[in-house]
Protein backbone atom coordinates (compact mmCIF):
# COMPACT_ATOMS: atom_id res chain seq x y z
CA UNK A 1 0.00 0.00 0.00
CA UNK A 2 1.03 3.86 -0.52
CA UNK A 3 -0.79 4.95 2.56
CA UNK A 4 -4.11 4.63 3.86
CA UNK A 5 -6.20 7.58 5.25
CA UNK A 6 -9.54 8.30 6.31
CA UNK A 7 -12.09 10.20 4.32
CA UNK A 8 -13.04 11.82 7.45
CA UNK A 9 -10.24 13.67 8.31
CA UNK A 10 -8.50 15.11 5.70
CA UNK A 11 -9.64 17.61 2.85
CA UNK A 12 -7.87 16.85 -0.53
CA UNK A 13 -5.62 19.47 -2.67
CA UNK A 14 -7.55 19.97 -6.04
CA UNK A 15 -4.64 22.00 -7.90
CA UNK A 16 -5.64 23.25 -11.37
CA UNK A 17 -3.01 24.73 -13.68
CA UNK A 18 -4.14 27.60 -15.85
CA UNK A 19 -1.89 28.11 -18.92
CA UNK A 20 -1.32 31.75 -20.06
CA UNK A 21 -1.13 31.03 -23.62
CA UNK A 22 -4.90 29.74 -23.89
CA UNK A 23 -6.00 33.58 -23.65
CA UNK A 24 -4.55 34.23 -27.49
CA UNK A 25 -6.41 31.22 -28.95
CA UNK A 26 -9.57 31.90 -30.92
CA UNK A 27 -13.02 30.71 -31.29
CA UNK A 28 -14.09 28.07 -28.28
CA UNK A 29 -10.57 27.53 -27.33
CA UNK A 30 -10.12 30.88 -26.20
CA UNK A 31 -9.84 30.72 -22.07
CA UNK A 32 -9.42 33.60 -20.05
CA UNK A 33 -9.37 33.99 -16.30
CA UNK A 34 -12.98 34.62 -16.53
CA UNK A 35 -13.29 31.42 -17.39
CA UNK A 36 -11.81 29.97 -14.44
CA UNK A 37 -14.42 28.09 -12.05
CA UNK A 38 -13.01 28.49 -8.93
CA UNK A 39 -15.50 26.51 -6.97
CA UNK A 40 -13.22 23.66 -8.58
CA UNK A 41 -9.99 24.16 -7.18
CA UNK A 42 -7.91 24.22 -3.98
CA UNK A 43 -4.93 25.29 -5.44
CA UNK A 44 -4.76 27.72 -8.68
CA UNK A 45 -1.13 27.96 -10.66
CA UNK A 46 -0.15 30.49 -13.37
CA UNK A 47 1.46 29.00 -15.91
CA UNK A 48 3.97 30.53 -16.71
CA UNK A 49 6.62 32.86 -15.80
CA UNK A 50 10.25 31.85 -16.85
CA UNK A 51 13.28 32.55 -16.01
CA UNK A 52 16.06 35.63 -17.27
CA UNK A 53 18.96 34.59 -19.01
CA UNK A 54 20.85 37.52 -18.14
CA UNK A 55 19.66 38.24 -14.68
CA UNK A 56 18.81 34.65 -13.40
CA UNK A 57 15.51 36.19 -12.01
CA UNK A 58 11.87 35.39 -12.59
CA UNK A 59 9.90 37.72 -15.05
CA UNK A 60 7.01 37.54 -17.10
CA UNK A 61 6.44 35.15 -19.91
CA UNK A 62 4.04 37.13 -22.11
CA UNK A 63 4.37 40.65 -20.90
CA UNK A 64 1.45 41.70 -23.18
CA UNK A 65 -1.09 39.34 -20.79
CA UNK A 66 0.23 39.49 -17.64
CA UNK A 67 1.68 43.07 -16.72
CA UNK A 68 -0.22 45.84 -15.54
CA UNK A 69 1.05 47.63 -18.48
CA UNK A 70 -0.47 45.17 -20.49
CA UNK A 71 -4.10 43.28 -19.82
CA UNK A 72 -2.89 42.90 -16.06
CA UNK A 73 -3.62 39.05 -15.51
CA UNK A 74 -1.50 38.31 -13.08
CA UNK A 75 -3.30 40.21 -10.51
CA UNK A 76 -7.45 39.27 -12.28
CA UNK A 77 -5.91 35.61 -11.37
CA UNK A 78 -4.64 36.49 -8.38
CA UNK A 79 -7.67 38.25 -7.27
CA UNK A 80 -10.26 35.41 -8.18
CA UNK A 81 -9.30 34.99 -4.25
CA UNK A 82 -12.36 37.19 -3.58
CA UNK A 83 -14.39 34.48 -4.98
CA UNK A 84 -13.92 31.62 -2.48
CA UNK A 85 -12.37 31.40 1.15
CA UNK A 86 -8.83 29.52 1.26
CA UNK A 87 -8.30 29.78 -2.79
CA UNK A 88 -4.59 29.55 -2.98
CA UNK A 89 -3.01 31.07 -5.85
CA UNK A 90 0.60 30.37 -7.22
CA UNK A 91 3.15 31.02 -10.26
CA UNK A 92 4.59 28.00 -11.98
CA UNK A 93 8.64 29.02 -13.14
CA UNK A 94 9.33 27.34 -16.00
CA UNK A 95 7.68 24.74 -18.24
CA UNK A 96 8.77 22.34 -21.17
CA UNK A 97 9.89 25.01 -23.16
CA UNK A 98 11.46 27.71 -20.66
CA UNK A 99 13.33 24.62 -19.19
CA UNK A 100 15.16 23.17 -22.45
CA UNK A 101 18.04 24.40 -24.40
CA UNK A 102 20.22 26.41 -22.06
CA UNK A 103 22.22 26.13 -18.60
CA UNK A 104 19.99 29.21 -16.99
CA UNK A 105 18.23 26.94 -14.28
CA UNK A 106 21.85 24.85 -14.25
CA UNK A 107 23.67 28.23 -13.58
CA UNK A 108 21.04 29.67 -11.37
CA UNK A 109 20.89 26.45 -9.04
CA UNK A 110 25.03 25.99 -8.38
CA UNK A 111 25.46 29.37 -7.72
CA UNK A 112 24.59 30.86 -3.71
CA UNK A 113 24.99 34.35 -5.50
CA UNK A 114 22.42 34.10 -8.05
CA UNK A 115 20.22 31.50 -5.78
CA UNK A 116 19.98 34.33 -3.42
CA UNK A 117 19.60 37.45 -5.43
CA UNK A 118 16.57 35.10 -7.13
CA UNK A 119 15.00 34.56 -3.73
CA UNK A 120 14.83 38.15 -2.94
CA UNK A 121 13.45 38.82 -5.93
CA UNK A 122 10.72 35.97 -6.25
CA UNK A 123 9.27 37.27 -2.92
CA UNK A 124 8.98 40.89 -4.10
CA UNK A 125 7.45 39.37 -7.66
CA UNK A 126 4.65 37.25 -5.30
CA UNK A 127 3.86 39.79 -2.97
CA UNK A 128 3.22 42.62 -5.75
CA UNK A 129 1.24 40.57 -7.94
CA UNK A 130 -0.72 38.89 -4.64
CA UNK A 131 0.50 35.06 -5.04
CA UNK A 132 0.00 32.59 -2.65
CA UNK A 133 3.29 30.84 -3.73
CA UNK A 134 5.95 29.95 -6.07
CA UNK A 135 5.22 26.62 -7.92
CA UNK A 136 8.87 24.91 -9.49
CA UNK A 137 8.89 23.64 -13.06
CA UNK A 138 12.60 22.85 -13.98
CA UNK A 139 11.61 20.30 -16.64
CA UNK A 140 14.38 18.48 -15.75
CA UNK A 141 17.41 18.79 -13.37
CA UNK A 142 20.21 16.61 -14.83
CA UNK A 143 18.40 15.29 -17.48
CA UNK A 144 17.91 17.08 -20.50
CA UNK A 145 20.04 19.72 -22.86
CA UNK A 146 20.66 22.11 -20.20
CA UNK A 147 21.58 20.12 -17.40
CA UNK A 148 24.70 19.24 -15.41
CA UNK A 149 24.86 15.73 -12.63
CA UNK A 150 25.66 18.53 -10.20
CA UNK A 151 22.08 19.77 -10.25
CA UNK A 152 20.76 17.38 -8.05
CA UNK A 153 22.39 18.66 -5.20
CA UNK A 154 22.22 22.28 -6.50
CA UNK A 155 18.20 22.06 -6.81
CA UNK A 156 17.75 20.39 -3.20
CA UNK A 157 19.79 22.71 -1.73
CA UNK A 158 17.86 25.99 -3.66
CA UNK A 159 14.44 24.23 -2.63
CA UNK A 160 15.66 24.64 0.67
CA UNK A 161 16.55 28.04 1.00
CA UNK A 162 13.72 29.12 -1.38
CA UNK A 163 11.74 27.01 1.86
CA UNK A 164 13.06 29.05 4.61
CA UNK A 165 12.92 32.54 3.12
CA UNK A 166 9.06 31.78 1.83
CA UNK A 167 7.43 29.98 4.71
CA UNK A 168 7.84 32.99 7.49
CA UNK A 169 5.69 34.48 4.94
CA UNK A 170 3.39 32.29 4.53
CA UNK A 171 4.05 31.61 0.97
CA UNK A 172 3.63 28.28 -0.53
CA UNK A 173 6.69 26.22 -2.33
CA UNK A 174 5.23 23.22 -4.40
CA UNK A 175 7.47 21.46 -7.27
CA UNK A 176 5.73 20.02 -10.48
CA UNK A 177 8.12 16.91 -11.10
CA UNK A 178 8.86 13.87 -12.87
CA UNK A 179 6.79 10.42 -13.41
CA UNK A 180 10.01 8.10 -14.85
CA UNK A 181 12.02 6.19 -12.66
CA UNK A 182 15.26 7.23 -14.81
CA UNK A 183 14.24 10.92 -14.64
CA UNK A 184 13.71 10.89 -10.69
CA UNK A 185 16.99 9.47 -9.93
CA UNK A 186 19.41 11.24 -11.99
CA UNK A 187 17.89 14.73 -10.98
CA UNK A 188 15.84 14.81 -7.25
CA UNK A 189 16.74 14.36 -4.10
CA UNK A 190 13.46 13.57 -2.60
CA UNK A 191 13.87 12.88 0.94
CA UNK A 192 15.90 16.74 0.82
CA UNK A 193 13.23 17.85 -1.32
CA UNK A 194 10.18 16.28 0.89
CA UNK A 195 11.27 18.18 3.80
CA UNK A 196 11.12 21.67 1.81
CA UNK A 197 8.19 21.64 -0.43
CA UNK A 198 4.66 21.69 0.67
CA UNK A 199 3.08 19.52 -2.60
CA UNK A 200 4.54 17.47 -5.02
CA UNK A 201 2.86 17.30 -8.44
CA UNK A 202 3.38 13.91 -9.97
CA UNK A 203 3.02 14.69 -13.94
CA UNK A 204 1.81 11.30 -14.39
CA UNK A 205 0.85 12.13 -17.91
CA UNK A 206 2.89 11.92 -21.25
CA UNK A 207 3.91 8.47 -20.57
CA UNK A 208 3.30 7.53 -24.13
CA UNK A 209 3.37 9.92 -26.84
CA UNK A 210 3.66 10.26 -31.12
CA UNK A 211 7.88 10.15 -30.15
CA UNK A 212 7.11 6.65 -29.77
CA UNK A 213 6.82 3.99 -33.03
CA UNK A 214 3.00 2.93 -31.34
CA UNK A 215 -0.07 4.08 -29.82
CA UNK A 216 -0.46 3.71 -26.50
CA UNK A 217 -2.44 5.59 -23.86
CA UNK A 218 -0.23 8.40 -22.22
CA UNK A 219 -1.28 8.18 -18.90
CA UNK A 220 -2.33 4.84 -17.28
CA UNK A 221 -3.23 4.18 -13.66
CA UNK A 222 -1.80 0.85 -12.99
CA UNK A 223 0.44 -1.26 -14.99
CA UNK A 224 -1.59 -3.57 -17.93
CA UNK A 225 -0.27 -6.88 -19.03
CA UNK A 226 1.34 -5.98 -21.94
CA UNK A 227 3.68 -3.02 -20.17
CA UNK A 228 7.26 -4.14 -20.10
CA UNK A 229 8.10 -0.60 -18.11
CA UNK A 230 7.40 1.30 -15.12
CA UNK A 231 5.32 3.65 -16.83
CA UNK A 232 1.93 4.07 -15.01
CA UNK A 233 0.84 6.17 -12.60
CA UNK A 234 0.70 3.55 -9.44
CA UNK A 235 4.26 2.87 -9.88
CA UNK A 236 5.18 6.87 -10.20
CA UNK A 237 3.41 7.37 -6.22
CA UNK A 238 4.83 4.29 -4.86
CA UNK A 239 7.89 5.17 -6.29
CA UNK A 240 8.37 8.40 -4.70
CA UNK A 241 7.02 7.10 -1.10
CA UNK A 242 9.57 4.09 -1.19
CA UNK A 243 12.07 7.02 -2.30
CA UNK A 244 11.56 9.08 0.51
CA UNK A 245 7.78 11.24 0.11
CA UNK A 246 5.41 11.27 2.27
CA UNK A 247 1.77 10.43 0.60
CA UNK A 248 0.16 13.21 2.45
CA UNK A 249 2.47 15.62 0.04
CA UNK A 250 1.61 13.77 -3.51
CA UNK A 251 -0.32 15.41 -5.60
CA UNK A 252 -1.31 12.91 -8.54
CA UNK A 253 -1.23 14.58 -12.09
CA UNK A 254 -4.47 13.92 -14.23
CA UNK A 255 -4.49 15.12 -18.29
CA UNK A 256 -7.67 16.95 -19.55
CA UNK A 257 -6.04 16.26 -23.03
CA UNK A 258 -4.94 12.58 -25.13
CA UNK A 259 -2.29 11.89 -26.96
CA UNK A 260 -2.83 11.03 -30.34
CA UNK A 261 -1.41 9.18 -33.41
CA UNK A 262 -1.51 8.03 -36.89
CA UNK A 263 -2.09 4.29 -37.38
CA UNK A 264 0.13 2.40 -40.04
CA UNK A 265 -1.70 -0.65 -39.55
CA UNK A 266 -5.70 -2.17 -39.25
CA UNK A 267 -4.91 -2.85 -35.28
CA UNK A 268 -6.27 -0.37 -33.08
CA UNK A 269 -5.54 -1.64 -29.61
CA UNK A 270 -2.78 -0.71 -28.14
CA UNK A 271 0.24 -0.91 -28.59
CA UNK A 272 -0.64 -0.59 -31.74
CA UNK A 273 1.72 0.44 -34.93
CA UNK A 274 1.99 3.89 -35.78
CA UNK A 275 3.77 6.29 -38.24
CA UNK A 276 3.75 8.96 -36.59
CA UNK A 277 1.52 11.94 -34.43
CA UNK A 278 -2.02 12.58 -35.00
CA UNK A 279 -3.55 15.49 -37.19
CA UNK A 280 -3.63 18.48 -35.08
CA UNK A 281 -7.21 19.58 -33.67
CA UNK A 282 -8.96 22.56 -34.66
CA UNK A 283 -8.55 24.24 -31.30
CA UNK A 284 -5.24 23.56 -29.88
CA UNK A 285 -3.56 22.86 -33.55
CA UNK A 286 -0.87 20.73 -31.85
CA UNK A 287 -0.12 17.31 -33.70
CA UNK A 288 0.05 14.27 -31.54
CA UNK A 289 -2.72 16.46 -28.82
CA UNK A 290 -5.97 17.07 -28.54
CA UNK A 291 -7.83 19.13 -25.80
CA UNK A 292 -10.34 16.71 -24.02
CA UNK A 293 -13.09 19.39 -25.68
CA UNK A 294 -11.52 17.97 -29.24
CA UNK A 295 -12.34 14.85 -28.08
CA UNK A 296 -15.71 14.40 -26.86
CA UNK A 297 -16.46 16.21 -29.89
CA UNK A 298 -14.72 13.81 -32.09
CA UNK A 299 -16.66 11.11 -30.60
CA UNK A 300 -19.91 12.36 -32.11
CA UNK A 301 -18.19 12.64 -35.26
CA UNK A 302 -17.39 9.35 -36.37
CA UNK A 303 -14.87 7.99 -34.11
CA UNK A 304 -15.41 4.70 -32.34
CA UNK A 305 -14.56 4.78 -27.97
CA UNK A 306 -13.36 1.46 -26.29
CA UNK A 307 -13.31 1.14 -22.98
CA UNK A 308 -10.79 -0.27 -21.10
CA UNK A 309 -13.06 -3.04 -18.99
CA UNK A 310 -9.76 -3.94 -16.26
CA UNK A 311 -9.84 -0.38 -15.20
CA UNK A 312 -6.65 0.10 -15.89
CA UNK A 313 -6.13 3.11 -17.89
CA UNK A 314 -9.09 5.20 -19.75
CA UNK A 315 -10.28 4.65 -22.88
CA UNK A 316 -9.23 5.08 -26.66
CA UNK A 317 -10.92 6.26 -29.50
CA UNK A 318 -10.36 6.04 -33.48
CA UNK A 319 -11.27 6.51 -36.47
CA UNK A 320 -9.76 5.91 -40.09
CA UNK A 321 -5.88 5.94 -39.23
CA UNK A 322 -6.18 8.50 -36.33
CA UNK A 323 -5.93 7.56 -32.68
CA UNK A 324 -5.96 9.44 -29.57
CA UNK A 325 -5.59 7.79 -26.10
CA UNK A 326 -7.19 9.79 -23.01
CA UNK A 327 -9.01 10.05 -19.23
CA UNK A 328 -12.78 10.49 -19.20
CA UNK A 329 -15.30 11.06 -16.49
CA UNK A 330 -15.07 7.45 -15.27
CA UNK A 331 -11.91 7.37 -15.46
CA UNK A 332 -11.06 10.55 -13.70
CA UNK A 333 -13.35 9.22 -10.82
CA UNK A 334 -11.10 6.10 -10.50
CA UNK A 335 -8.14 8.14 -9.87
CA UNK A 336 -9.95 10.47 -7.63
CA UNK A 337 -10.70 6.85 -5.50
CA UNK A 338 -7.06 5.75 -5.64
CA UNK A 339 -5.82 9.18 -4.00
CA UNK A 340 -8.23 8.58 -1.19
CA UNK A 341 -7.45 4.64 -0.90
CA UNK A 342 -3.73 5.53 -0.76
CA UNK A 343 -3.50 8.75 1.45
CA UNK A 344 -2.10 11.26 -1.01
CA UNK A 345 -2.67 15.00 -0.69
CA UNK A 346 -5.10 15.20 -3.86
CA UNK A 347 -4.87 15.62 -7.67
CA UNK A 348 -4.12 18.24 -10.11
CA UNK A 349 -4.73 18.73 -13.45
CA UNK A 350 -3.28 20.21 -16.82
CA UNK A 351 -4.90 22.18 -17.75
CA UNK A 352 -8.18 24.13 -17.18
CA UNK A 353 -8.32 24.92 -20.67
CA UNK A 354 -8.39 21.62 -22.66
CA UNK A 355 -11.24 20.51 -20.66
CA UNK A 356 -15.12 21.18 -22.10
CA UNK A 357 -15.65 24.35 -20.38
CA UNK A 358 -18.08 25.25 -22.85
CA UNK A 359 -19.43 22.43 -22.03
CA UNK A 360 -20.11 21.79 -25.58
CA UNK A 361 -20.91 17.87 -25.33
CA UNK A 362 -23.45 17.92 -22.38
CA UNK A 363 -21.42 16.38 -20.07
CA UNK A 364 -20.80 19.29 -17.61
CA UNK A 365 -18.08 22.03 -18.52
CA UNK A 366 -15.61 21.25 -14.97
CA UNK A 367 -12.60 18.73 -15.12
CA UNK A 368 -13.94 16.13 -17.88
CA UNK A 369 -17.70 16.48 -16.34
CA UNK A 370 -17.04 15.26 -12.70
CA UNK A 371 -16.97 17.93 -10.63
CA UNK A 372 -19.64 20.44 -11.44
CA UNK A 373 -22.19 20.58 -14.13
Amino acid sequence: MIGTESRQTSQKVVTCYYSNWAYWRSGNGKYTVDDIDVSVCTHLVYAFAVLDANTHKMVAQDTRLDLPSGLDNFRKFTNLKQQKSGLKTLVGLGGWTDSRGSYKYSDLVASPTLRAAFITHAIDFLQEYGFDGLDLDWEYPAYYDGGRPADKQNFATFVKELKEALGPRNLLLTSAVPAAKQVIDVGYDIPKLALYLDYIHLMTYDFHGSWENHADHHSPLHKRDFDTTDLYAEFTASYWVAKGAPANKLVLGIPLYGRTYTLSSGQTAPPAPASGPGNAGTITQAAGFLSYMEICTALSNGYTEVKDNTGKMGPYAYKQSQWVGYDDPEMVARKAEFIWQHGLAGGMVWALDLDDFKNMCGNGKCVSGVQCK
